[in-house]
C-alpha cells in the first residue's frame, strides 16, 4: 500500500511539473508565492479589501490567526522531524528552472508535510470564517502557494495535499479554541 502511494505521489508531481510551463515568467510568478507565503505580506494584500472595508471585529482575527499560526507551525515542525521525507529537488529528476535565484529556494528540512501550504491553507480558513465574501480569493491564495511548491521542486504531491489537509484542520481546531478560551474569559469578567 505505502508502495503504490509513492509511486502515485511521483507520478503526480511528475504530471504537474510536466503540464506547467518553465520559463522565467512561471519561475517569478511561482517563487512569489512561495518564498513569501509564509510572510504577511502576500496575505495582507489578499486581505486588505477585508481589513478596509469590513467593519468586523478584527482583533478576534488576529486572535485566530496568532493561535492558527502557532498551531501550525508546531505540527509541521513535529511532523517534519518525525518523518523526515527527501524533497524532490534531492530524490528526482530535475525539470530546469531557468531563473537562477529560484534554483535554491528549497529549504534542506524534510518535505512532509508542505508547511507553506500548511500555513495558507489555515490562513485561508481562519479568512475565510471571518470574511466569507471573499473566500474564493483566499482559497485561490492557498492554492497557488501550494502549486507553487511542487513546482519548484520543494514538495512532491502528497506533501502539499496533506499540508492543505492539515491546515484545514489546524484552522477550525485554531477558531474552536480561541473562541472557547474568548468564552471562558469573558464568563470570568
Amino acid at each position: 500500500m505505502v508502495s503504490f502511494l509513492i509511486n502515485v505521489d511521483l507520478y503526480t508531481t511528475h504530471l504537474i511539473n510536466n503540464f506547467l510551463p518553465h520559463n522565467n515568467i512561471m519561475d517569478i510568478f511561482n517563487s512569489f508565492f512561495s518564498q513569501r507565503g509564509l510572510s504577511l505580506g502576500v496575505w495582507f494584500l489578499v486581505a486588505i479589501p477585508f481589513i478596509l472595508f469590513e467593519e468586523r471585529n478584527h482583533k478576534r482575527l488576529l486572535l485566530y490567526l496568532l493561535v492558527s499560526l502557532f498551531l501550525s507551525l508546531g505540527v509541521v515542525f513535529v511532523v517534519k522531524k518525525a518523518i523526515n521525507r527527501p524533497r524532490p529537488k534531492i530524490t528526482m529528476h530535475k525539470i530546469a528552472i531557468s531563473n537562477p535565484i529560484m534554483k535554491s529556494s528549497c529549504p534542506t528540512s524534510g518535505s512532509f508535510p508542505s508547511g507553506h501550504t500548511t500555513i495558507a491553507f489555515t490562513v485561508a480558513l481562519v479568512l475565510s470564517f471571518c470574511d466569507k465574501k471573499r473566500r474564493w480569493l483566499y482559497y485561490t491564495t492557498a492554492f497557488l502557494i501550494g502549486l507553487s511548491r511542487i513546482y519548484l521542486q520543494c514538495h512532491f504531491f502528497l506533501d502539499v495535499l496533506s499540508g492543505a489537509v492539515l491546515g484545514l484542520i489546524i484552522g477550525g481546531l485554531s477558531i474552536a479554541l480561541t473562541d472557547s478560551i474568548i468564552s471562558r474569559v469573558d464568563k470570568r469578567f
